[in-house]
């Protein structure tokens, strides 16, 4: 039985950044901080 909505086994997308504590997925920018890549994810413009 899965315990994952969406299996990502082997999958970049499933992965964590080094240093976010599994909190935030590995990303082009290198964000570790859920609350900065949240504030990124929400705005119009980045920056």
């Amino acid at each position: 039985m899965m315990t994952d909505r969406y299996a990502s086994n082997g999958n970049k997308e499933g992965e964590y950044q080094p240093g976010s504590n599994e909190l935030v997925l590995v990303n082009k920018l290198g964000i570790t901080d859920a609350e900065e890549m949240e504030g990124l994810e929400f705005c119009d413009e980045p920056g």
